[in-house]
């Protein structure tokens, strides 16, 4: 399981075709391609659907115009209902996630409402890390200490990457991550860290991370607990990776 759910991690951003086939295989596109961004505004999938929407239409048939709405709710899982549901199945419609909605069907006790495997996977706009960071005022500094003591991270729905890794750590590791959840997307949780109402946020890319709030590690604001993925990023070489610590605990 453990195998499985790091998979899902680094695609941090994936896109998702309704079609059963690739747009350029059902003929030209020469309206509207709906990009739709499965996030808040302003947070990292939406950046990323923005930065993709200039130059997609350039790369499919007929080059159609790229619209690019945003689409919260529930981590991603309200997109991933949308598309399987109600979104023509004709090539015009794709939308960019984070992975939660790739891994609740892996975990959750629930239905989410529709199927993964039914999806025409595109790509990645990045080979991501998944990072647990606490602000610096936190009295958790490292992994081991969130062993030891609880602490407070933010969530965004359940279904999310901010609800459902917390807990896959705790039940794997012996951490003692509390999820404070209902926050709307990355902007509210960075001002609940910011105001000290959370400790941090676990589940959320390195990338989207570096889109949103750069100074947090330039400046050292916060501390980089964990990487989840399967290998390191190169940017930190000294935080330590989730599969080397369930080896650990094996």
């Amino acid at each position: 399981m453990l195998h499985r759910s790091l998979r899902a991690l680094t695609a941090a951003t994936l896109i998702s075709l309704s079609a059963p086939a690739m747009a350029q295989d059902a003929g030209a596109i020469t309206g509207t391609l709906n990009l739709y961004a499965a996030g808040t505004a302003g947070g990292g999938v939406d950046l990323f659907g923005r930065l993709l929407g200039r130059h997609l239409g350039r790369h499919v048939a007929g080059e159609p115009n790229v619209v690019v709405q945003v689409m919260p709710g529930a981590g991603g899982i309200r997109a991933a209902n949308f598309l399987a549901q109600q979104a023509p199945r004709d090539g015009t419609a794709i939308a960019i996630f984070a992975g939660g909605p790739i891994l609740e069907p892996l975990i959750g006790d629930r239905n989410p409402g529709y199927d993964m495997s039914q999806f025409t996977w595109i790509g990645a706009i990045s080979k991501d890390v998944s990072l647990c960071i606490l602000r610096k005022e936190s009295p958790v500094k490292t992994f081991a200490d969130t062993t030891k003591q609880q602490v407070t991270v933010a969530g965004t729905g359940a279904g999310s990457e901010t609800d459902t890794f917390p807990m896959v750590l705790n039940e794997l590791l012996g951490s003692k991550f509390k999820v404070i959840t209902g926050y709307l997307g990355s902007q509210q949780t960075i001002m609940a860290i910011e105001s000290g109402e959370v400790d941090g946020r676990c589940g959320w890319s390195l990338s989207s991370l570096k889109s949103t709030k750069p100074d947090w590690l330039t400046d050292k604001r916060v501390n980089v607990v964990v990487q989840m993925a399967l290998a390191k990023s190169p940017e930190m070489p000294d935080v330590p990776l989730v599969m080397d610590l369930s080896l650990i605990h094996i």
